[in-house]
């Protein structure tokens, strides 16, 4: 199992967490943690921390999250 520490900057409107979350799942991945951090009133900074059960490199969620447009 790997553990890791998401900083994503999101705008603050309905569905863009989930974008990330639905990711996250789509790589065996849990959302263990989370804090939300508003910065102007239209965009978000989100900390997760992931829990994934198999050997995903960080490199790889990064990509995959980028690629979604995800944060």
């Amino acid at each position: 199992m790997s553990r890791y520490r998401l900083r994503v900057e999101l705008p603050d409107l309905p569905g863009a967490l989930a974008k990330v979350a639905t990711v996250i799942s789509d790589l065996d991945g849990d959302v263990v943690s989370i804090d939300i951090h508003e910065l102007d009133g239209h965009q978000v900074v989100d900390e997760l921390v992931v829990e994934v059960l198999t050997d995903l490199d960080g490199r790889v969620l990064g990509a995959a999250l980028e690629e979604a447009g995800a944060g």
